[in-house]
């Protein structure tokens, strides 16, 4: 779960690095698709403005 945009691109960064690890040894595999549990409930009710933020468009397009 995250609780802010800062929690969802830190997790982004990580994924996008250890996806390029990955890609080294094996360049089929493509990128996974991620999503996020809101922990906060009235981000629930935001949720595009609450993504707007982050870099969650690299990943995909926005709910």
């Amino acid at each position: 779960m995250v609780s802010s945009v800062q929690e969802f691109d830190d997790a982004a960064t990580l994924i996008e690095q250890a996806y390029q690890e990955v890609l080294v040894e094996h360049p089929e595999v493509k990128k996974p698709e991620i999503g996020v549990m809101i922990e906060v409930p009235l981000c629930s009710t935001s949720c595009r403005l609450w993504l707007s933020g982050s870099t969650l468009s690299r990943w995909g397009p926005m709910i």
